[in-house]
C-alpha cells in the first residue's frame, strides 16, 4: 500500500506572501464604497479565458452605481495566468501597462483612477446620485 499523503509534501506553499491580483480590485473595491458612503460599487468579475495557448485569467473592475439603474462604468481589465505576475493591464481606452509585482500593480491601480476620465465618471455619477 503506498502512502499517497505525502506526494504534496514540499509542493503546497502554505506561507503565500504574494497578494492576488483579484484580492487587490476586490479591496479597491471595498474602499470606493466605503469612501462614497455605499453610492458607487467597485464590482469585480473574475473569468478564465482559454486560449489555444493556455488558460488565462481576466479581471473586470467597473464602478456601478446602484441608484441610477445600476450603470455601470467600465474601468480596467487585467489578465494573467496561474502565476499571478506578471500582468497587464488594459484601461478602458485600450491602453495596455504591464505589472511584474503587486507595487507595479498598485501603482498602475493609482494612474488609472486619478486620470481626469475616471475622476470624471466617480464625479459625475456622485453629483447625479446626489441631486435625484
Amino acid at each position: 500500500m503506498s502512502n499517497l499523503s505525502s506526494i504534496f509534501d514540499g509542493v503546497i506553499d502554505t506561507e503565500i506572501t504574494v497578494k492576488p491580483p483579484l484580492a487587490v480590485l476586490k479591496e479597491l473595491g471595498q474602499e470606493l464604497e466605503k469612501r462614497t458612503q455605499g453610492l458607487l460599487v467597485g464590482s469585480v468579475e473574475q473569468r478564465t479565458i482559454r486560449t489555444p495557448y493556455g488558460d488565462n485569467f481576466s479581471i473586470e473592475f467597473d464602478i456601478t452605481a446602484p441608484a441610477l439603474n445600476n450603470y455601470c462604468f467600465h474601468v480596467l481589465t487585467i489578465s494573467h495566468d496561474f502565476d499571478l505576475y506578471p500582468l497587464k493591464i488594459e484601461d478602458r481606452r485600450g491602453e495596455y501597462k504591464d505589472a511584474d509585482n503587486q507595487d507595479k500593480l498598485e501603482q498602475a491601480l493609482k494612474e488609472i483612477f486619478s486620470s481626469s476620465e475616471v475622476k470624471k465618471a466617480i464625479n459625475g455619477l456622485l453629483a447625479q446620485i446626489k441631486s435625484a
